[in-house]
């Protein structure tokens, strides 16, 4: 009985050792997709100049985009603030809001669908004062150009 109930650890501390591995191969793939923009936009801390971007969205570092210019123009990491669930069938977007003269991403929903990803726009003394007035928005899909 003795020899039994060793085994019995033995094999229980396998079982809980493969489990741990588990969340390390078993996350979700990263999102990835590609993007255009026809103006500056402000995401984050970061300012994005005009151009085509490709993404990649880390699921395993709670929600942090990584973005790449494509022609060779800056690249930056942003950060959620928050996300949700979002049905499978709706398309990768951009949500974009305009304060003033300045275009600033507010959410984004990635390629495959099932999560939107909430980003808070960074305060400046200028948007600060104009945010007294309605804000316009507009949506950029992955295959459009705000």
């Amino acid at each position: 009985m003795r020899y039994a109930s060793g085994s019995w650890k033995k094999f229980l501390f396998v079982v809980v050792s493969a489990f741990a591995l588990l969340p390390s191969t078993a996350v979700a793939e990263d999102a990835r997709g590609k993007f255009t923009l026809a103006r500056e936009v402000r995401w984050g801390t970061a300012v994005l100049p005009a151009g085509d971007y490709s993404y990649t969205v880390e699921h395993h570092s709670a929600g942090t985009v990584v973005l790449r210019s494509l022609s060779g123009g800056p690249s930056a990491i942003v950060l959620a603030s928050s996300s949700s669930l979002a049905a499978s069938t709706v398309a990768p977007r951009l949500m974009l809001v305009q304060r003033g003269r300045d275009w600033y991403v507010t959410s984004m929903i990635v390629e495959g669908g099932g999560e939107e990803l909430y980003f808070t726009p960074l305060a400046t003394a200028s948007n600060l004062q104009v945010a007294k007035r309605p804000a316009k928005v507009t949506v950029v899909s992955s295959n459009a150009t705000p």
